[in-house]
């Protein structure tokens, strides 16, 4: 176990990881919460109007799915559940009511840790998600809940008051950090968990009122080698991705399976025909993009994986050569994943360190370090709700060939 930085002690990490390891007993605590506003100046506090524990004999299925590759929303939930005692009530049309677009839900995964003396019950609390509630459902004492995390609602195109039509600019030498709060606190955001990092802006940007806010928030990020995501208790996240602490390791008692590894190389090209305008007199406007540092494209090889593609709008060939060199770029990436099956860790966040070693040669003759060992950060995993399933593992490895262009304008380019 390694110590994770956060809200959790070692101590507490050490118990939860014996309690994961021991199939400890767990429960689900849903909190819906509805935002009060207590001034003119846009400040909410938010209040919890319904606690409601699900055991998890009386979960029927239920699945929080983390993606921190997707653009939005990183993390959505699902959970469906029996309603014992009637507790859940959406008859009602008053202020009350869970299903109103404003209103939101917190889910916390509770593991029996007794030893830690965390409640009376000896449950320990691990908030996985807060979001807006997408979907509600009853039958008889079934209920289904969908939410989806909070970045979801910063996915529509509008930073400003379209009444207004107004545009932002934000100068250069601004902090990172202060830009990503101006724009998410424009849209009503208050909860950030996010260091005094000390990038700043390299160049001036002009926000336009209908670009999409967490897009740009994104590619801020992106820009400074940062990750910016929502955890689970709904606070936006900036953290440098080149962190390499490890979080975690799974070992040959936490997997449920053997990991699949994957290598596909599918969709990789190592040339690129651009076919642009044809003017009724003269050549049609082509450019070509070519790879010689790709193994195919070997002198004594020489196997041509093509791709064609037309665009009769484009008429400068300089445009057709960019965009014939953009998609050659990406073509030469190849999908290389690994896929694991575990007892559920929910206390990890996207782009976590984590260490794999392979069960298969873990500890074996010959293996004196442990076996295989993978070390990568977390981009997609799927944490069950009903301790009935494993939680799932995927981490895909894109990997480039370095570019050594040939252009060529109308010449042979199989020569």
């Amino acid at each position: 176990m390694f110590p994770l930085t956060g809200w959790y002690t070692k101590e507490v990490l050490d118990g939860l990881d014996i309690a994961i390891r021991g199939n400890s007993k767990i429960r689900v605590m849903l909190q819906f919460i509805r935002p009060v506003f207590i001034d003119v100046a846009g400040h909410i506090r938010e209040d919890v109007i319904k606690t409601i524990t699900v055991y998890d004999s009386n979960i029927m299925e239920g699945s929080l799915s983390i993606e921190a590759t997707a653009t939005a929303p990183t993390r959505q939930l699902q959970i469906s559940f029996l309603d014992i005692n009637s507790e859940y009530d959406l008859g009602s049309v008053d202020g009350t009511t869970y299903l109103s677009p404003e209103k939101m839900i917190q889910v916390f995964y509770e593991i029996h840790v007794p030893e830690l003396g965390a409640d009376h019950a000896g449950y320990v609390s691990i908030p996985v998600f807060r979001g807006h509630i997408s979907r509600l459902e009853k039958r008889n004492l079934e209920v289904r809940i969908s939410a989806l995390s909070k970045d979801a609602r910063y996915l529509e195109p509008c930073i400003h008051s379209p009444e207004l039509g107004t545009n932002k600019q934000l100068w250069q030498g601004m902090k990172v950090t202060d830009a990503i709060r101006y724009i998410l606190g424009v849209k009503g955001e208050q909860s950030f968990r996010m260091p005094n990092l000390g990038e700043r802006l390299r160049d001036s940007l002009l926000i336009k009122w209908n670009d999409v806010p967490w897009a740009v928030c994104q590619k801020l990020a992106q820009s400074q080698n940062l990750s910016l995501y929502y955890d689970g208790l709904g606070r936006c996240v900036l953290k440098r991705y080149d962190n390499h602490a490890v979080a975690y390791e799974f070992d040959g008692q936490m997997l449920t399976d053997y990991p699949t590894r994957t290598l596909d190389f599918t969709e990789l090209r190592n040339l690129v025909v651009f076919l642009g305008h044809k003017p009724e007199k003269g050549n049609q406007v082509r450019a070509v993009a070519r790879n010689q540092n790709n193994p195919l494209d070997h002198q004594y090889i020489k196997q041509w994986k093509v791709e064609i593609v037309e665009n009769s709008n484009v008429k400068k060939t300089e445009v057709a050569q960019g965009l014939a060199n953009d998609i050659l770029k990406e073509k030469q990436q190849s999908a290389s994943a690994i896929q694991l099956n575990s007892l559920v860790v929910p206390y990890l966040e996207e782009w976590d360190m984590i260490r794999v070693r392979d069960p298969i040669k873990y500890g074996l003759p010959g293996y004196p370090n442990g076996g295989q060992v993978n070390i990568f950060k977390l981009g997609q995993c799927t944490i069950p709700l009903d301790n009935k399933q494993p939680m799932t593992i995927n981490r895909d490895y894109p990997f480039s060939y370095k570019l050594k262009n040939y252009y060529s304008k109308g010449r042979n380019p199989y020569r």
